[in-house]
Formats: structure tokens, sequence, C-alpha cells
């Protein structure tokens, strides 16, 4: 290292819980245990490695106040194109495989994603099954909004793209959202803010959640 060019490293930590999809999941190569990034000072750039994509750090008040303006707007796109390009990373890092993206085992899917998740700083991902319903738990996320709408769309830019088809994902408390077709999402996000538990919840949609 010297005093124009330096590689940074922070681990990525792990962790395990019951009926949940381990950070410890096969992920594809390379798996890095810890996130890397090359710093170029006489340029001013940062890179993460191995993608080698600009990055550009932003407090995570400058994060808040684009939240809030997205949504005086009433549009949070931002944030889904933001999922989406953390879906994207994830997608490259599961390139060379055997097989395409969709037919490979979700455990695998949803291990690259976690580590796209972790690298960028948005937290750590578990995901949990519900009956039928999917329930992704975001731990240490970025507080961006009270109700957390900014993180729900981003993660819902994350598994649209990674579900090749149009997913919402509606809060419903502080760690979990719920991963639903967007038809549904009002109603789901209604009862939520009325308080009702997310096992309530998904006894109304039950009639209606896809097999």
């Amino acid at each position: 290292m010297n005093a124009e060019s330096a590689t940074l490293e922070q681990a990525t930590g792990s962790s395990d819980g019951l009926g949940t999809v381990s950070a410890n999941a096969s992920a594809a190569q390379p798996d890095a245990a810890t996130a890397r990034y090359h710093l170029d000072v006489t340029r001013g750039m940062l890179k993460s490695c191995p993608l080698d994509e600009r990055v550009v750090t932003l407090p995570v008040e400058v994060l808040r106040r684009v939240v809030a303006m997205a949504m005086q707007g009433g549009d949070l796109t931002v944030l889904r194109v933001a999922g989406k390009m953390l879906a994207d990373a994830a997608r490259a890092g599961l390139e060379g495989r055997d097989t395409q993206v969709h037919a490979l085992p979700a455990t695998v899917v949803f291990a690259q994603a976690r580590q796209a998740l972790a690298y960028a700083g948005w937290g750590s991902l578990d995901v949990e099954r519900w009956g039928n319903a999917l329930v992704v738990l975001l731990r240490q996320a970025p507080g961006l909004d009270t109700e957390q709408l900014g993180i729900a769309a981003l993660l819902g830019g994350l598994f649209s793209t990674l579900a090749l088809r149009d997913v919402a994902c509606v809060p419903m408390d502080e760690h979990r959202f719920l991963c639903i077709d967007p038809s549904l999402a009002e109603a789901a996000w209604n009862w939520s803010k009325t308080g009702r538990s997310l096992y309530s919840v998904l006894s109304e949609l039950e009639s209606v959640m896809p097999e």
C-alpha cells in the first residue's frame, strides 16, 4: 500500500437463524469473506473488487433526504433502481454456472443476493418461509424513513430482478418485509399499518396467495 493507492477490506460477517436461508449457504465463486475496495487517491476513485465498479460513498443522512424528496413526489423508483443494480451484481457473481440463474437452487441465489447487499452496506439479509409466503429479513439496514418504505422499494427492485417478475416488498415490522404480488401490496400494507401481526395479515391473504 502507498499514499496514492490502497486496498481496503471489511469483514461481512454471518448469522444463522432457525427457518432462514443461512449466510453460509453455498454462493457462487468467488465467495469472498470480506468486502474489498481499491482506492486510487490521485484520481479520487473508489472501486469495488472483484466487480471493478466505481463506488461513491454517501452519508446515510444524504440518502434520507433523497428518500424524503422521492416520497414527496410519490415515486421511490430511485430506490427500486438501486435494488435492481444490486441484483445485477448478484447475478454477475453467478455467471459461469452450468445452468441459468432462474434454474439455480433458491439458497444459492439468496446467498449471492445476501452478499451483494452486505457488500454495498445495506445490512444483513435472511429469508423465511411462512407457508406459501416469502418473508425477507433485513437487519442492520440504514434507517431511511420511519415507515421503511425506502428499504421496501430497494428490496422490491432486488427481488423483482432476481425473480424476473414484478414483486413488492411490504414492511411488516422493523426487520421483516413480505414479498407479494404488487396487486396485493396495498391491502397488506394497510393491514400492517393498523398494527396487525404478520400472521394475521397472511391469514387474510391465504385465499389469494399463489401456491
